[in-house]
């Protein structure tokens, strides 16, 4: 079997056995090729067998942790195994041991690798070290794993930000922010949108990562490169449950894009359209003779009128019209002066002295 090994140029680890007796060359490929035969096969007692018998274990050590088997990943080290070592990925490429473990993580593989001396910061040829991957795959338990062994991820907060608030890991999000992440950020959508976090938050509704962000400084009328602010979206997607989040939240209804095109009207053109698809299919079943029930259509007519009525008793809320005297005594309530000469004037024409 051809090792996918290659040696290190450091120091290789102590060996803590040695030989009874030298082998010949001749000998010790015998007894190598019988332990590649036992990897083969996996058979762990005449792996053992050939190990103890004088077998190079460089190749055993590789495939111990890409089968996770700690017990052989150890006799592999205690009988020599260089664990600075590189390991073949193909195509004359070549990774250190530390990155083949993360790729077939187990903990305590890992950390018995790390125990010999090996740095939780080593980097691959790609430059990346092990936290790094973690971070940019969205991995965030086993980034925290690596932190937790003293890994270094200065400089990469902003990245596993917006990565955590893809994947919904709050606690990932803290951490990012507490390390320098500025959540004021924006990143570019598949669309060419430039997109705040909470927008990007938004896409994966989670009412703790909102609250979070809010928290954090992000306005809930942050808008994106196109003017839309979250209220926007959720007018769009007749989505009354966000739509009613955001509003206790304090967004906005009168919002309007760069183009002029308001979060009511945007919730209008929804209320709109579906509205006249329920009118298209009700006249499409009158001529048909079709009585197919459209459960799903009528929904979501309900669900856009449902958000329109909560935008419009926020507006109504904070801008509605009232009676006079009853705006005349919330001021009062609240002191805010009143100019009583002026009240008088603007309550009608006055009378004739």
């Amino acid at each position: 079997m051809d090792s996918i090994f290659t040696p290190s140029e450091g120091t290789k680890m102590p060996v803590q056995h040695r030989a009874k007796q030298a082998m010949t060359p001749e000998q010790k490929q015998v007894i190598n090729r019988m332990l590649a035969s036992a990897i083969k096969v996996w058979d762990v007692e005449l792996i053992k067998g050939a190990v103890e018998s004088g077998a190079d274990t460089q190749e055993l050590l590789a495939r111990a942790v890409a089968k996770k088997n700690l017990d052989l990943v150890k006799l592999s080290i205690q009988y020599g195994a260089d664990v600075n070592a590189l390991i073949s990925t193909g195509d004359r490429k070549f990774q250190p041991l530390l990155h083949y473990a993360h790729e077939n993580f187990h903990e305590e593989i890992f950390s018995t690798i790390l125990a010999q001396g090996v740095s939780i910061d080593l980097k691959n040829p790609q430059g990346e070290t092990v936290v790094q991957r973690a971070a940019r795959s969205g991995d965030f338990d086993r980034m925290r794993f690596y932190l937790g062994k003293g890994a270094d991820l200065g400089g990469n907060a902003q990245e596993v930000l917006i990565k955590a608030i893809d994947k919904k890991d709050l606690p990932a999000i803290q951490w990012a922010v507490q390390h320098g992440a500025d959540v004021q950020g924006r990143v570019r959508s598949s669309d060419d949108v430039m997109n705040t976090t909470l927008h990007l938050a938004f896409a994966s509704f989670r009412e703790d990562i909102m609250d979070y962000l809010l928290t954090a400084g992000v306005n809930i009328d942050a808008r994106n490169s196109a003017g839309e602010t979250v209220l926007h979206l959720a007018a769009r997607q007749t989505d009354s449950k966000k739509a009613d989040y955001l509003l206790k939240k304090g967004a906005d209804p009168l919002a309007t894009t760069y183009a002029g095109v308001s979060v009511l009207d945007e919730a209008m053109k929804s209320v709109s359209s579906t509205e006249t698809r329920d009118y298209d299919r009700d006249r499409y079943d009158s001529y048909s003779g079709s009585y197919n029930s459209s459960s799903s259509s009528s929904s979501k007519t309900r669900d856009a009128k449902a958000v329109m009525t909560l935008l419009l008793a926020r507006v109504k809320e904070v801008y509605g019209i009232e009676p006079y005297n009853t705006a005349m005594q919330r001021d009062i309530t609240v002191g805010k002066p009143i100019a009583v000469g002026k009240a008088r004037d603007d309550a009608g024409p006055k009378r004739d002295q």
